[in-house]
């Protein structure tokens, strides 16, 4: 894990106050970074998946994983920032690919990292990460108590029967 976070936009202006808005409302000192990429060489874009701590003294049950996406225009000095939070990682993932974030480098493997109890975890995880729009979130709910627990309620575009999926991770 790295605690670094840097979104480098010093220099840079907020596109929009959705962008301004979503900077604001994120406390970085709140956050533990899991993974992060950095688009190179010149950095116009950075992926970041983080556990905000402060979300275990607020209102129970919320996600306490946020996903962001940072894209910066170097020739305009602007940058547009988003958020989003998870119940748990695959999710995060997903929403970092689909603003163009290679899953490879935002994986959460080794280390600190608890691997898939099986290799049905890992496929469903995977599977998860993958969807693109195929899953709409519904509902989540995060317990920090022992055991931890978190799921996802969504909506599968894809099934032509009972389209609502519960994705539960302990």
């Amino acid at each position: 894990m790295n605690d670094i976070l840097d979104f480098g936009l010093d220099d840079l202006s907020p596109v929009d106050d959705d962008s301004e808005e979503a900077m604001e409302a994120l406390w970085t000192g709140d956050l533990t970074v899991l993974s992060q990429h950095h688009t190179t060489p010149n950095g116009s874009h950075s992926f970041v998946l983080a556990h905000d701590r402060s979300v275990t003294w607020g209102i129970p049950g919320e996600p306490q994983l946020v996903a962001i996406a940072v894209a910066r225009d170097l020739r305009q000095s602007t940058f547009t920032f988003e958020t989003s939070h998870h119940a748990t990682a695959s999710f995060a993932q997903n929403w970092l690919a689909e603003r163009g974030c290679p899953l490879e480098r935002i994986a959460l493997r080794g280390g600190d990292y608890i691997e898939p109890a099986d290799d049905l975890t890992l496929q469903v995880e995977q599977q998860i990460q993958k969807s693109d729009t195929r899953y709409e979130v519904l509902d989540t709910y995060t317990s920090d108590d022992n055991p931890s627990e978190a799921w996802t309620l969504v909506n599968d575009s894809q099934a032509t029967q009972a389209p609502v999926r519960l994705f539960y991770e302990e």
